[in-house]
């Protein structure tokens, strides 16, 4: 199984089971990020110019992350990760236009519904349904205006006060999005769905104060009432917040928001907010109990980003909280967007954007605020340079494993680039392990642009730099000919065989054939295309990586010819010189590894020089990890370890129930349940890797015996006070490894570099796992684990 925290079964409009107020951080769909705006330059009541095209991201209930970019002709692009796999799939258009960044949030059913605004000024919206996604609809303008922002959404979660009676939070009443926009006029107006998943909204509202520059911030607080800061012309952050939580049963009154408190001024980018959580000091019981503070972050006229926070968070009496507006923290760094901000499973900010150089930077908290005394908490003191891609645009979402995702967008070629983390960042190394950068090709591209993919690569000797194409001289043999990416007789795909695991596959050329054998007593056999589906002849390959020293990637691939006899072992092989019937122009399948220096059977499988596409190393490991599992006596495969750090305990998370005290004037025990589940994360080549380690990760558990995959069930009483939550967290103990896999088949040894983040016996370098009981007034802000 892959990771920690397992996404759950498929299923984007579930419903039998509670949806946890915890997991609201992930449903914040906003953290706007648009371009710089110069201090004191008033914005226009016109619709603006054409914004950068900044990516947006959310996760479904099913698992799937989606991000949502603008591309050519305004068009609105989409593309998809699997869970299960990991592996991004194609663009997809969704037949919308925006002239802004788009806005997405996830409701109650688990599903995504995303907002744009078009060149007309109208807000339109398009939601996932049963069988995909629906047709967008048209929600109009604000009455005597049109929507000049982007629009902030955020998931209402303010019911989980209703209990059963042995004290479990039921499922999310409520969950109606809302979204907050800022008008041609510079007002800023607010909708929400009349009932959760609905397609109804209620009518426009106007919440006063301004006028507003840019886009504002919204997020919903522990006390489940929404929290927003938005920026003047003038360059102050001002913020305001509901006072009573809303309900799609209870009409509210009029005037339920509170007056606009001023941030302080200087502020040129629109903002970020975020809530932070805080413990409870066991030193001092009950003088801050645990709880959340809001915080705001901009780029203030020297481009670096400030963060102004509560001091106190807000409450029945005084529900805008106290902002300690006298002392922004500078974070200390130019940066050439506006600062964007994603919380740890366990509550601690990173605050990432680009730098002067367009590289991603961030910076973290090592440790959460405190009330009164230290409301911004403590951060590393350095920033990380996550270097590789020409960044000017980006979003982050924390994956199901509690580490991050990055996306990022080089306006100057229109692509889209991800980078993940194998390992959360903790307190003492707030960093964490990042991955390489993945290239996902031009916004809106097809399968065939950037790197290429499975279904449509370039197949070319590393060697010679010549590519596999079809013959022009009447007859029927494969040739490699001087490279053409334009020349359609040189794409290819790689198709798995239906029904196969264990990454065998057929090369079909563009034109629909398949490679076939020439039929010939005597080998070398040359190679031809035939019908993929009658003829007698097709063949079979699987791919061995080529890594020497301490390669990171794979140099290039051999093509290995599948479902022969032990010692019939052939590869695709490029004569440099040709032989005794054989013209040096001929492809043709010569036996594995003999040496010859006239045979050339290092190939590189992507486009535009690319040594892999994506999904071409994923297709190595299913052959890799179908030798580990086949039994068979003369293969093998095992893990070399060449560093292996110390054990420590992940960032905690939220595990089993949330329970709540309804009883107005006596404690109450409850018995919260949970399942402690571990397992690992797997990367190779600096890409993150799920599927194969099903099965490869048996072998490294029987040679690890620290190693510590199991789902054990748990339960503990908590006394909960009246009118208060409770709920448990725990940090497992878990364990990196660095090395190399080493695949022996058939007589032939290869090896590929590969770490992993693996969960951990009790006791394994001295770390223990915590688990920690915790009552508050409100429910957990951290993030819920396996979710």
């Amino acid at each position: 199984m892959r990771g920690f925290l397992r996404p759950p079964p498929r299923s984007p409009h579930r419903s039998d089971r509670p949806v946890r107020r915890a997991g609201r951080a992930l449903l914040v769909a906003a953290l706007t990020a648009a371009g710089l705006l110069p201090l004191a330059t008033p914005a226009s009541s016109q619709a603006p110019d054409l914004e950068p095209a900044t990516p947006v991201v959310a996760t479904a209930g099913d698992g799937t992350t989606t991000v949502f970019v603008r591309g050519s002709a305004n068009g609105l692009f989409r593309r998809d990760r699997d869970p299960d796999t990991g592996q991004w799939g194609q663009w997809a258009d969704t037949g919308g236009r925006t002239d802004g960044i788009p806005s997405v949030g996830r409701r109650l059913d688990g599903r995504l519904e995303v907002f744009a605004r078009r060149a007309s000024g109208h807000l339109w919206h398009q939601a996932q349904g049963d069988w995909g996604w629906g047709a967008w609809d048209d929600m109009g303008t604000p009455p005597g205006t049109t929507v000049a922002g982007t629009a902030a959404v955020v998931t209402d979660d303010n019911t989980a006060t209703s209990a059963d009676s042995g004290g479990l939070v039921q499922a999310n009443a409520d969950g109606r999005l809302e979204l907050f926009v800022r008008g041609a006029d510079n007002a800023i107006w607010h909708r929400a769905q009349v009932a959760p998943n609905g397609k109804a909204w209620s009518p426009w509202e106007q919440l006063g104060g301004g006028p507003w520059a840019g886009a504002p911030a919204a997020v919903v607080t522990g006390s489940g009432r929404i929290a927003l800061v938005a920026r003047t012309p003038d360059g102050h952050l001002e913020a305001t917040g509901q006072k009573q939580p809303g309900t799609q049963h209870n009409a509210l009154p009029p005037d339920n928001w509170t007056a606009w408190t001023d941030l302080g001024g200087g502020y040129v980018s629109n903002p970020a907010l975020a809530t932070s959580t805080y413990v409870e000091d066991a030193a001092h019981p009950g003088k801050h109990p645990t709880g959340s503070l809001l915080q705001a972050v901009a780029n203030r006229s020297d481009h670096h980003p400030w963060i102004v926070a509560q001091s106190k968070p807000g409450n029945t009496a005084h529900p805008g909280g106290t902002w300690d507006v006298d002392h922004p923290f500078d974070l200390g760094l130019n940066l050439t967007g506006p600062p964007v901000v994603a919380a740890t499973s366990d509550g601690r900010l990173s605050v990432f954007g680009p730098d002067a150089n367009h590289d991603v930077v961030s910076r973290s908290q090592t440790l959460s605020p405190v009330p009164d005394t230290d409301p911004t908490g403590i951060w590393a003191g350095d920033w990380a340079h996550l270097t590789g891609a020409n960044a000017n645009t980006l979003t982050v979402t924390r994956t199901t494993s509690g580490a991050f995702t990055l996306l990022a967008v080089d306006t100057a070629s229109n692509k889209l680039f991800a980078r993940d983390q194998l390992a959360a960042g903790t307190s003492t190394s707030p960093s964490g392990t990042w991955l390489d950068w993945s290239d996902l090709a031009t916004i809106g591209s097809g399968p065939c642009d950037g790197p290429g993919s499975l279904s449509c690569l370039d197949i070319t000797s590393y060697d010679l730099g010549l590519a596999l194409d079809l013959p022009t001289d009447g007859t029927n043999q494969l040739v490699r000919t001087t490279a053409d990416a334009s020349s359609p007789s040189q794409r290819w795909s790689l198709v798995p065989l239906p029904g196969d695991t264990g990454g065998t596959f057929r090369i079909v050329n563009g034109n629909g054939q398949c490679i076939a054998e020439q039929t010939e007593t005597i080998g070398p056999w040359h190679l031809r295309l035939g019908d993929c589906g009658t003829d007698g002849y097709l063949t079979s390959w699987y791919l061995e990586p080529i890594v020497t020293g301490n390669t990171e990637k794979p140099l290039g691939y051999y093509i290995h010819q599948a479902g022969k006899p032990a010692g019939d072992e052939y590869c695709l092989t490029a004569l440099q010189n040709g032989v005794y019937a054989h013209p040096a122009s001929e492809v043709e399948r010569v036996d594995c590894g003999v040496g010859d220096p006239n045979e050339k059977q290092a190939w590189m499988l992507g486009r535009n020089g690319v040594v892999g596409a994506p999904g071409i190393l994923e297709l190595a490991l299913q052959h890799a990890a179908a030798v580990c599992a086949s039994g068979d006596s003369s293969s093998s495969c095992s893990f070399q370890d060449t560093n292996t750090p110390p054990a420590y305990n992940g960032p905690g998370c939220v595990v089993g129930d949330i329970l709540y005290n309804a009883s107005p004037g006596s404690d109450a025990d409850y018995t919260a349940k949970w399942e402690h589940t571990t397992g690992s994360e797997w990367s190779v080549g600096g890409e993150l890797s799920i599927q194969p380690f099903e099965k490869l990760g048996v072998t490294f558990t029987t040679d690890h015996t620290w190693v510590d995959e199991s789902s054990t069930a748990e339960d503990a009483t908590i006394t909960v006070p009246p009118g208060q939550f409770g709920w448990v967290e725990q940090s497992s103990v878990v364990r990196e490894s660095v090395g190399y896999w080493r695949i022996s088949f058939r007589g032939y040894t290869y090896t590929f570099p590969g770490r992993n983040l693996t969960g951990a016996t009790d006791t394994t370098g001295g770390k223990t796992l915590v688990v920690v009981t915790k009552t508050a007034a409100e429910p957990p802000t951290d993030a819920v684990c396996n979710q």
